[in-house]
């Protein structure tokens, strides 16, 4: 352990929990040492919605923060699709911003900077107590530390504590295409393939959209290797066409590994005597995209 520094709060995780962190406890104490620690060098992306409510940017205005929004317009149209396909759209009391993490998240990390928290490339692998601090890796001491390392904390399995369950974790997909013309509006729709399932559509202002579909982990029987295996099947014809048409544009710029080749036509029914259901084996051609578009998330449902 390094005695020679010890540190007011570390703060594990420089996402947006950990910068917020950092930055609210500089303003609380302005003299006090804060170590923010990540294993990730930013600007780093990071698959999400990228969705900012209102209630967000005034925590961003409250930290001083604010300019982390700047180039991405308000959004001021929602629009929802239930399940059954009824749908309702209109004008929330206040407008949402749609920021992708790679410049959101960098935008926070250098105002924790800025506003006197040190950061530090690092993968947290040990902790321990000594003499009523707090070390991490065996060297950096802390009176305080506070975990803010996503849904797959180290500082959680580290303390012992419990894994989410299946039941309480959500995946999902995103990746960005070319956005639609007419005015910006955030879409949600829920999918009853999956149930509970949903998929979105988030304009960023800047001619992209944040696309995406994600349901209950314990939905989904495959994995990764599932999705990617899809490209090697031979596409077979089905009867139902698909029941929204492929989006526009000749590639979905994004990051992580592609998906192309078939896709399985889901005919899901349900009775209510059972949960019986009946499933197309055909498989119909997917469309191939030029870049490898797609990226996993995994959080806490809410």
């Amino acid at each position: 352990m390094d005695a020679s520094q010890v540190w007011d709060l570390i703060v594990v995780g420089a996402g947006p929990a950990g910068s917020a962190a950092a930055l609210q406890a500089r303003l609380l104490r302005p003299g006090s040492a804060v170590l923010l620690l990540d294993k990730a060098v930013f600007p780093r992306d990071k698959a999400c919605g990228d969705g900012i409510a209102p209630h967000a940017a005034d925590e961003l205005a409250r930290l001083g923060a604010a300019h982390a929004l700047d180039g991405y317009p308000p959004i001021h149209r929602l629009r929802i699709r239930a399940p059954g396909g009824g749908e309702v759209a209109g004008r929330p009391a206040r407008p949402a911003r749609v920021v992708p993490r790679a410049v959101f998240d960098a935008r926070l990390v250098e105002a924790a900077v800025a506003g006197g928290a040190v950061l530090r490339r690092e993968r947290v692998r040990t902790l321990e107590e000594r003499r009523g601090l707090v070390v991490v890796n065996g060297e950096l001491a802390g009176r305080a530390l506070v975990g803010a390392d996503g849904a797959n904390s180290a500082v959680r399995r580290l303390l012992g504590v419990p894994l989410n369950p299946p039941g309480d974790l959500a995946i999902a997909l995103r990746g960005y295409a070319p956005a639609g013309d007419g005015p910006l509006e955030q879409f949600i729709g829920w999918v009853p393939d999956g149930w509970p399932a949903y998929v979105w559509s988030f304009p960023t202002g800047t001619g992209l959209a944040n696309v995406g579909y994600g349901l209950l982990r314990s939905r989904f029987a495959g994995g990764r290797a599932e999705l990617s295996a899809g490209g090697s099947r031979p596409p077979r014809p089905c009867s139902r066409p698909p029941t929204r048409p492929p989006p526009t544009g000749s590639s979905w710029p994004g990051r992580s590994a592609g998906i192309s080749g078939t896709r399985r036509c889901s005919r899901g029914r349900s009775g209510r005597g059972g949960s019986r259901r009946r499933r197309c084996s055909r498989r119909v051609p997917r469309r191939r995209c030029s870049t490898r578009w797609w990226r996993w998330a995994s959080a806490r449902p809410g």
